[in-house]
């Protein structure tokens, strides 16, 4: 009986898992979307170049994205202050950005060159720099910021 106990609560901490990532990923298309549709109207139809586009509407997903995480991906772990939760959040964002950044700038001129479109080779770019910063957010934010374990009650004072 106790080896059955064991492997049911071992498939509700894997079903919570899935559940996590499910949503983490349902929060991360929002911010895609966010993201995208700012950075579309920034760059292609306002005609603001691609670094500050992409760094306005990459900011716009982070404080979506801090929400929706903080109340709903990572409800059922353990809660910091939300001021320290949001510094890491926006630690782990930025980095992020910083990679998001320099993937689009390193892209979009091979892109635009392939396809002989300035616009459609910074969406391109885009693309791969939003699945590479996915990767990341996931892995730091699981693992750092809204991390399994004791609630922590510290606020930056």
């Amino acid at each position: 009986m106790l080896g059955l106990e064991s492997e049911l609560s071992s498939l509700r901490v894997e079903n919570q898992d899935l559940k996590t990532l499910l949503r983490f990923m349902t929060v991360g298309v929002a911010n895609t979307l966010l993201d995208f549709g700012f950075f579309t109207l920034l760059h292609a139809a306002i005609g603001i170049s691609t670094l500050p586009s992409n760094i306005i509407s990459y900011s716009i997903g982070i404080i979506n994205g801090f929400v929706f995480s903080r109340y709903w991906t990572f409800t059922g772990r353990p809660k910091k202050s939300a001021q320290l939760q949001f510094v890491q959040f926006a630690l782990v964002s930025l980095s992020a950005l910083v990679i998001n950044t320099g993937v689009v700038q390193f892209l979009t001129p091979q892109f635009s060159g392939m396809i002989h479109n300035d616009v459609t080779g910074a969406l391109l770019a885009k693309v791969c720099a939003t699945a590479i910063g996915l990767c990341w957010n996931f892995i730091a934010n699981s693992l750092w910021t809204f991390r399994k374990g004791k609630a922590v009650e510290q606020d930056l004072h």
